[in-house]
């Protein structure tokens, strides 16, 4: 019984494998020794195997990465889908792949590979921050809150993703929020010039005329061609 199980198990992984009848003469494989033998044999094809998918992926995330930097963003993308057909759960390739979507300005297809990235690793700050991004840019406000709120954790992505929700409350014209969430963004540090501009319109709708001068005034000062 043993034997025969065996050989069904051989005959699914290894094709080529001779195939065993009742009455062969193989005698060797009927026996323990043999037996152990092919146990052993094809532990080591699957080890030989899952070495070489290894080796694949690290050659392919290299060349993606490279690609990347030189801004070849059709070589990147076929590198990152290589490494993603061997390990579709690589969240840093699901990233990157949607780093380079992103770059050749096809936002549906980075939006959805931010998110799988943010989805296989949901503490991971910049990927969230990322699928936010990508959200926002297909005015999908709602189902980026979640995702921007998780990167507001990270010192690094706070203001930028205060910005996005005070653009999203902004083009909702929910002028209160917006006020207060770009005022949160400017004093993290994102002072740019939409900023200001957003805040003069967001301040003057919410009846906050100080607030709506100041931003004003600022937003001349960054943008001097505005009046």
């Amino acid at each position: 019984m043993l034997f025969g199980n065996m050989s069904s198990m051989l005959r699914i992984a290894l094709p080529w494998a001779p195939r065993l009848e009742p009455g062969c003469k193989l005698s060797l494989w009927r026996t323990p020794a043999g037996q152990l033998i092919f146990l052993a044999f094809l532990w080591l094809s699957i080890i030989a195997h899952s070495i070489c998918q290894e080796s694949n992926v690290v050659r392919y995330a290299k060349e993606g990465d490279r690609a990347l930097g030189e801004r070849d963003y059709d070589l990147a993308i076929a590198d990152y889908k290589e490494v993603l057909k061997i390990n579709p759960s690589s969240a840093a390739a699901w990233s990157n792949l949607g780093a380079a979507w992103f770059a050749k300005n096809n936002i549906s297809q980075a939006s959805s590979s931010f998110l799988r990235a943010a989805r296989l690793q949901p503490a991971n700050r910049d990927y969230a921050f990322n699928a936010g991004l990508a959200l926002v840019r297909e005015d999908k406000c709602d189902t980026a809150q979640s995702y921007l709120t998780t990167s507001l954790a990270s010192a690094q992505r706070r203001a930028p993703a205060l910005y996005l929700q005070g653009l999203c409350a902004f083009v909702s014209k929910n002028w209160q929020e917006a006020k207060d969430v770009l005022l949160s963004a400017e004093a993290g540090g994102n002072r740019t010039a939409e900023t200001y501009y957003m805040l003069t319109i967001a301040s003057r709708e919410s009846r906050d005329p100080n607030q709506a001068k100041r931003a004003f005034e600022l937003l001349r000062t960054t943008s001097p061609t505005s009046s």
